[in-house]
């Protein structure tokens, strides 16, 4: 598997179309589960009785959310996506004087992937990337470091690097929120 298409940040509307849940969030701090961050898991409502195979959503947060604590990550963690997406979601937190580019966070955001992915009732072939700002430069570096695992990758105002590196390097289309052109580029495999 590797990341076939990016996508503008449209990829929340496809996910969270259907019915209404209410998600259940579990708050998960450094060394808790041989994490080196923090992190929040939230799975539908329905999670513990039902028998679904979800899809599984990274969402990273800007500049300014950085810390061990959980506080001040914004982003998704709002109501919409609690009671709107049926889907299964890890939002990291990024470390105090860090950024998602740095080798140190991506391979512990993707430590925390590989095991809550491992532990959860997720769907392989549709794991998805998404961050805004500082997490979007992050999301297509997790998508240049580890392309076998995304589906797709929706950066909200975050680039891949110099002359659109990423994508020419994997050979890859890719769109993402901040410049003019909106139009999604729909994934094939969601």
């Amino acid at each position: 598997m590797s990341v076939k298409k990016f996508v503008s940040p449209f990829l929340a509307a496809m996910l969270c179309a259907g019915t209404t849940v209410a998600n259940v969030e579990t708050k998960v701090m450094i060394g808790e589960r041989g994490n080196k961050i923090a992190y929040v898991v939230s799975v539908p409502d329905d999670y513990e009785t039902s028998k679904k195979v979800y899809p599984f959503l990274i969402h990273l947060h800007g500049h300014g959310g950085q810390g061990s604590d959980l506080k001040g990550m914004g982003g998704p963690l709002g109501s919409y996506w609690r009671e709107n997406c049926e889907l299964v979601a890890i939002f990291p937190q990024c470390l105090k004087g860090l950024t998602w580019w740095h080798p140190e966070m991506l391979d512990a955001m993707m430590a925390v992937v590989q095991r809550e992915g491992k532990k959860l009732r997720v769907d392989p072939d549709r794991v998805y990337i998404t961050g805004q700002s500082m997490g979007g430069y992050g999301s297509y570096n997790m998508a240049m470091r580890f392309p076998d695992v995304f589906a797709a990758v929706a950066p909200i105002s975050g680039a891949s690097g110099g002359s659109g590196s990423l994508a020419a390097s994997a050979g890859i289309a890719r769109r993402g929120a901040g410049s003019l052109d909106f139009r999604s580029v729909i994934v094939s495999r969601m």
